[in-house]
């Protein structure tokens, strides 16, 4: 038994004995809380020293894929857990994570056996391979895939880790993988099958031919039926077709191999398709094995998907980056992702975005410098707008903080993040953020609600970049639909000063003032609430009659 396994017991018996109350002085509670924080670090990996001293004085709240099965695991672990118990010394959380999608023939002393049985295949029934050298994706209705994950997740919470980053489970089958031609193994057959007959169990014999052309659904094959109606070469073609294909899964979803528009996370997991059904399966069955590793680490493990999931402890999301003008925002598709993640789990849960790789990181390394240092002012204000958090990139294999020009702005923005994290917790959307409003349309803007009290905030996000860099803006107006308001404090991580604005105030609105915009702007907005017999239904900012003057400038 290793000495965490020892410490860990020993603290799960005090805890026990001593309730749980005591639990929260035992050390590892002492560090910080994935739920409370508002900075996160991108760190591959923590077995670095430099790279940990840099975490450690950057303030930076956790620490995110500090190790990252991809592949074999290390032979030795010492490394990475010298570094993890440093990080946690510091308070800093350390979340490790693996491939769910990816497995390689020989990984971690497997068999050739064992590659057959856990790797998928097409529809004529070979392996898809995707990587050299002999690399699939997962058969993931098969148990023992599920197994062998636990099993590898287990040596990363004996090394200190706190949680695991589980990429990709989903993507199996996609269009942007060997044209979608894959998961077609025994176990998704066998699945498929039983899915079909759970989601019509009402059918008869003669409903299956009239419906899905199927003779027998007990012995229902999918490659069979494939290879019989001739489509088995290119299956994802048959969708308009094949009786079978929407049962399968959603083609639309996937005819964006960037998933920058048409990708909707509860589409994907729509139990309406068996993709969305299996995925989910595979998904609440390895998270509900990974917490079981709880009881024998004695101490929480947070779980994230690459991608916005069910059953997950915190979301964790990719930017896919592709583009040198940055005038797009963002702000849209985050908070699409942060609805859909309360509609998963039915709470807020931290919604933590990151500049991906390979691709994503890749275009990223081909910048300039001040482009660098442009992108993550611009986007990572976009994800903060959008009432999520963002990943600061301290270092991989393909980029590094220390290096690459972006390691000042990266400490600042984490030291002005803490700094005002009130901005960023315990908010809501205000109804009526539609309704926001300023002349100049690349401006971005949100506008959220202080769970309790009478305090609003407004975020701007200056979206107008040209080659020579952003265009500062001054002294314009932006409407918002807030009446009663006593105060409008503009504040900023481009500069020092914070500013009291003056606005024009209305029956259900206000006009604010807005003397400087550089990057990304947060209006503090404090206000009364309306008095009972208050029904003016002057709502119009354009109304010059209702308008009372307000100033703290």
């Amino acid at each position: 038994m290793s000495i965490h396994k020892i410490i860990f017991s020993a603290i799960g018996v005090l805890v026990f004995v001593l309730g749980a109350p005591f639990a929260v002085e035992l050390g590892y509670c002492a560090v910080n809380s994935i739920q409370d924080a508002t900075t996160f670090a991108i760190c591959e990996y923590v077995d670095i020293p430099e790279i940990v001293d840099e975490l450690i004085n950057s303030g930076v709240e956790v620490a995110l894929r500090g190790y990252f099965k991809w592949g074999g695991d290390p032979t030795d672990w010492s490394a990475i857990a010298e570094g993890v118990d440093r990080l946690h010394e510091a308070k800093i959380p350390v979340i490790g994570g693996f491939t769910a999608s990816t497995f390689f023939l020989y990984e971690d002393a497997t068999t050739e056996e064992q590659f057959d049985d856990f790797v998928t295949r097409d529809a004529d029934g070979n392996i898809a391979l995707l990587w050299e050298p002999h690399g699939a994706h997962y058969a993931i209705n098969n148990p023992a895939v599920i197994d062998f994950l636990v099993e590898h997740a287990r040596a990363q919470v004996e090394a200190g880790l706190d949680g695991f980053h589980i990429d990709e489970p989903h993507v199996i089958g996609a269009t942007n993988w060997n044209l979608g031609n894959e998961g077609y193994d025994d176990y998704a057959i066998a699945g498929f099958r039983n899915y079909l007959k759970q989601k019509y169990p009402d059918f008869t014999d003669a409903d299956w031919k009239l419906f899905f052309d199927i003779d027998d659904i007990d012995t229902f094959n999918y490659r069979e039926y494939l290879a019989e109606h001739g489509w088995d070469k290119y299956p994802t073609f048959s969708y308009f077709v094949n009786p079978l294909a929407k049962e399968w899964g959603p083609l639309i979803e996937w005819f964006d191999p960037l998933w920058l528009f048409t990708m909707n996370p509860l589409e994907i997991y729509s139990e309406d398709h068996f993709h969305g059904w299996s995925t989910r399966k595979f998904l609440q069955t390895l998270i509900a094995r990974l917490k079981e590793l709880e009881d024998e680490a004695g101490r929480p493990l947070y779980t994230c998907v690459n991608g916005t999931a069910p059953y997950v402890d915190f979301q964790m999301n990719w930017i896919f980056a592709f583009h040198n003008s940055f005038r797009l925002s963002i702000v849209d598709w985050i908070l699409q992702h942060r609805r859909a993640s309360k509609e998963f789990l039915g709470k807020d849960v931290p919604e933590i975005f990151f500049l991906d790789w390979p691709a994503s990181m890749e275009w990223y390394s081909t910048l300039p410098e001040q482009k660098k240092i442009d992108w993550i002012r611009i986007y990572s204000a976009d994800t903060y707008a959008g009432g999520c958090f963002f990943a600061f990139h301290f270092h991989n294999y393909l980029q590094d903080f220390r290096t690459n020009g972006t390691h000042e702005l990266i400490l600042h923005l984490i030291k002005w993040l803490k700094a005002h994290s009130d901005f960023y917790h315990d908010i809501e959307e205000h109804p009526q953020m539609k309704e926001v409003s300023t002349d100049d349309q690349i401006i971005s803007h949100t506008l959220w609600l202080k769970s309790k009290g009478n305090k609003a905030f407004l975020h701007l996000i200056n979206h107008d970049y040209t080659n020579s860099g952003i265009v500062q803006k001054k002294n314009f107006e932006v409407v918002v639909p807030i009446s009663n308001i006593q105060s409008a404090t503009l504040s900023s991580p481009d500069f020092n000063d914070e500013f009291e604005l003056s606005f024009k105030q209305y029956r259900n609105g206000a006009a604010l003032q807005i003397p400087r915009l550089d990057f990304y702007d947060v209006v503090t907005i404090e206000f009364a609430s309306p008095s009972d017999d208050d029904t003016d239904d002057d709502t119009s900012a354009d109304d010059e009659g209702g308008a009372e003057e307000g100033c703290g400038c």
